[in-house]
């Protein structure tokens, strides 16, 4: 089967992943090949604008049901995957079909017709926002059990990064504070779960039952506070292009703090310290847009007015 996969992504997963990624790239037509018959997939299409993964849709005559073949340079962050879709069972979040973790895929149930929670946004962003409270208080509904909490990594693992970054790109004292803002924060959490970890508008689809599922969850443990923030920063270029982005996220500091009965300040501090976060990482990924991370720190300190 012949899939043709733009330079762009290749040269992406070289730039982020070098010789592994080449490697990666060099070996993902056989292993595509190898997916679509060992799971019997048809009408391969990959996703327009691949990221960090390929991704593609398919009908698989094996599962007789509309799929999604998941495949990943790195196997670690597939099999968090992987346990975050049996973790959550269904229960507001994509079903997993089956899992082939060494050779680097997943394949999961399509959410069709797919409407990301983004189609909302300006206009109904209330609503947007009112829809993903619901669908984490569905994905959350208990605390993870402290028997399957060593199975996933923690939100210390990310938050580490903070602790020995060191760019002169990030300002000192944005990175300053976010430092100070984590170590309080960690340890002051509450209860415990399973997040998602990246659940923002575009990871939040309506199916055909008009139901929003949610997909790619990271599977990272932490308090569900810090669940808000990825959603606070999305969709991200369109809510940078906005002239009033910080009143958005304020609004919506608001509602989540209302419907999930949690803290503003907690939540809007945890907003802050992953804004900084996210601009570290696209240093690391080496990132071109770093100027629009950069503007979103300045969004969350507007807010937080020092």
């Amino acid at each position: 089967m012949f899939v043709n996969l733009s330079k762009k992504f290749e040269e992406r997963m070289i730039n982020i992943w070098r010789d592994k990624g080449k490697v990666w790239v060099s070996n993902l037509p056989a292993l595509i090949q190898y997916f679509s018959n060992k799971w019997q997939l048809q009408d391969l299409k990959p996703f327009d604008n691949l990221t960090y993964s390929f991704v593609a849709t398919a009908y698989s005559s094996l599962y007789k049901s509309p799929a999604v073949l998941k495949m990943m340079v790195s196997n670690e962050e597939l099999l968090n995957e992987q346990n975050a879709l049996q973790h959550y069972q269904g229960n507001g979040c994509v079903e997993l079909l089956d899992s082939e973790i060494d050779k680097g895929a997943i394949l999961i149930e399509a959410v069709l017709p797919g409407a990301p929670l983004s189609t909302m946004f300006p206009v109904n962003d209330d609503r947007a926002t009112n829809t993903a409270i619901e669908t984490m208080k569905k994905l959350h509904r208990i605390p993870i059990l402290e028997k399957d909490v060593a199975h996933f990594p923690s939100i210390n693992n990310w938050l580490s990064l903070l602790e020995q970054f060191n760019d002169p790109r990030i300002p000192s004292d944005s990175l300053k504070r976010a430092k100070e803002y984590s170590k309080s924060l960690l340890s002051t959490q509450s209860d415990l779960y399973l997040l998602h970890g990246d659940l923002h508008h575009q990871n939040i689809l309506l199916n055909n039952n008009h139901e929003w599922i949610v997909i790619d969850p990271k599977g990272i443990v932490g308090e569900f506070a810090f669940e808000v923030g990825a959603f606070l920063r999305n969709p991200f270029i369109n809510l940078l292009e906005q002239t009033n982005a910080h009143e958005i996220i304020n609004n919506r500091l608001h509602l989540f703090a209302n419907g999930l009965q949690m803290n503003y300040e907690r939540l809007l501090d945890w907003g802050y310290v992953q804004s900084v976060l996210t601009a570290c990482w696209a240093i690391e990924d080496n990132l071109n847009n770093l100027s629009d991370f950069l503007t979103m720190i300045k969004l969350f300190e507007k807010i937080k007015t020092f």
